[in-house]
């Protein structure tokens, strides 16, 4: 039996002691590195909150994102919540000394910051559809005039095919990246599928990714989707945001087709300009709700545990920090960044211990008791909250596809994706052909893995680069698009 429990005591155990630890052993081994885990996340909660804390109110220095605002209801929560969660920041210190719960104060600043950032993002889309139309007309315009002359044969064709293989396949195996390539090349094609073809491969793309996770998950992931191919039609669309919904109106309904290119270009710089301030005010609350996660942690391992680290020097800085000047800041971000390094490598060598003796531990399935099964949890639900950067809404952040949740049953599917259908064939039955087209080609950039083998992926740009059914100039177009992908990808890997 190991008499001290230390990480020093805890690495000399090899693979065979290990499995010849009794239960009790093994599980207070287990409970340390759990506790010391969780010890060092919260002070790097801690540091990471300060840090987002000076973010915020830097890029508010640089421009009035919140002041700006001309919807005056949404004005007023943003500046509300924005208002609280710094003052939060603020005491945090005391807080954590005085054992102060304000898990709950939080968790509802997370709820409303998450909301607002919600109700914006469909105006996001259909804005980004209107810049896409802009620019295709754009390029349209210019390839006519430019690429007229310029020649295309099936060898080149024959030859981007093999390089875009090459491009792809050497990433086969990394899964985050294949499936970025991909829909980033279908992202770039032209759109010449059929409308049910189109129909098939995101019922079969959905129907992977969906059959084995719970009602809630599947429910959010439609719902997603739906607002990728039309925001308009998510409920908060003319409700919030009320000026930005005049703004983005009036430029849907802007005749784009038959506009000169200094007509284009200036509808062109209208849009990117409604677009990127609609995206920094996007930006700032995704940044307070990823303050907000930070804070859950915070409060959460406060409350759990008597031992919260908590460099006096550092809070003393922090202290000056909040009556000084910028200098101030770049000091204590200096001293921060330095100290969570260390704890980054703390966290990475206690992990592995962990995982060390969890391999053991599953061999034995009585060894978890209650006390410890908390600990875990905790551990588990922290964790959720500090590596939530997509600031996801909280049912989904905690979700667990693992969990005992009732697995979708196929008949629910198969019914959710054939109203997913219907909802997709009655938006686009009131579109304009290049609308419908380019709205489609998004849903399918957004799908995971749509293609089910790598032949269908090659079958579908061969046929987006056919010449008989698309220009030659929209191919050209195509392929330079495309080299400069790859060619980018290949300068930033030398």
């Amino acid at each position: 039996m190991i008499t001290k429990f230390d990480i020093e005591n805890i690495k000399k155990l090899d693979k065979t002691e290990v499995e010849e630890l009794g239960n009790d052993d093994l599980t207070q081994i287990i409970s340390y590195l759990n506790n010391r885990q969780i010890e060092k996340v919260g002070t790097m909660s801690l540091y990471d909150s300060i840090l987002g804390y000076i973010d915020i109110m830097e890029l508010l220095e640089e421009n009035n994102i919140i002041e700006n605002i001309q919807s005056g209801n949404e004005k007023k929560l943003i500046m509300d919540n924005y208002k609280k969660l710094m003052e939060t920041v603020k005491n945090i210190d005391e807080k954590i000394k005085k054992k102060i719960d304000d898990i709950e104060r939080v968790r509802v600043l997370r709820t409303s910051l998450n909301n607002l950032s919600n109700d914006l993002e469909p105006y996001l889309v259909e804005v980004s559809y209107v810049e896409e139309i802009v620019d295709y007309y754009l390029t349209k315009n210019l390839a006519e005039k430019e690429l007229k002359n310029e020649n295309l044969d099936q060898r080149q064709l024959s030859k981007l095919l093999i390089d875009i293989t090459n491009y792809v396949t050497e990433d086969i195996k990394d899964y985050y990246i294949f499936n970025e390539k991909i829909s980033t090349i279908i992202g770039m094609l032209p759109f010449r599928i059929t409308k049910e073809r189109f129909f098939e491969i995101i019922e079969n793309s959905l129907n992977r990714s969906l059959s084995n996770v719970s009602k809630p998950y599947i429910d959010y992931e439609i719902k997603n989707y739906k607002k990728t191919f039309n925001g308009s039609m998510e409920s908060s669309y003319g409700i919030a945001y009320d000026d930005y919904f005049r703004r983005v109106q009036e430029l849907k309904y802007e005749e784009l087709k038959g506009m000169d290119l200094d007509e284009l270009s200036k509808i062109s710089q209208k849009t990117k300009e409604l677009y990127s301030e609609m995206e920094e005010l996007n930006s700032i609350m995704k940044n307070m709700g990823i303050l907000t996660n930070k804070l859950m942690a915070v409060f959460l391992i406060n409350s759990n545990i008597d031992n919260f680290e908590i460099d006096e020097n550092i809070l003393a800085k922090w202290g000056e920090c909040l009556k000084s000047d910028k200098s101030g800041s770049i000091e204590l971000r200096k001293t921060i960044n330095k100290e969570l390094s260390i704890l980054q490598k703390d966290i990475f060598e206690t992990n592995e211990l962990l995982e060390k003796v969890s391999y053991e531990a599953v061999d034995r399935p009585d060894l978890i008791d209650e006390k410890l099964n908390d600990e875990l949890l905790l551990t588990k639900k922290v964790l959720s909250y500090y590596n939530d950067f997509s600031f996801l809404r909280e049912d989904i952040l905690l979700y667990d596809g693992f969990d005992s949740i009732e697995i979708v049953e196929k008949n629910y599917l198969d019914e959710l994706l054939n109203n997913f259908t219907q909802y997709l064939n009655r938006n686009i039955s009131t579109m304009t052909n290049l609308e419908r087209k380019i709205r489609m080609r998004r849903l399918l950039s957004s799908m995971e893995f749509p293609f089910e083998k790598p032949e269908d992926f090659m079958d579908y740009i061969q046929v987006s680069l056919d010449p008989r059914i698309t220009s030659k100039e929209e191919i050209l177009v195509s392929m330079k698009s495309l080299y400069y992908l790859i060619n980018m990808d290949e300068l930033y890997e030398d």
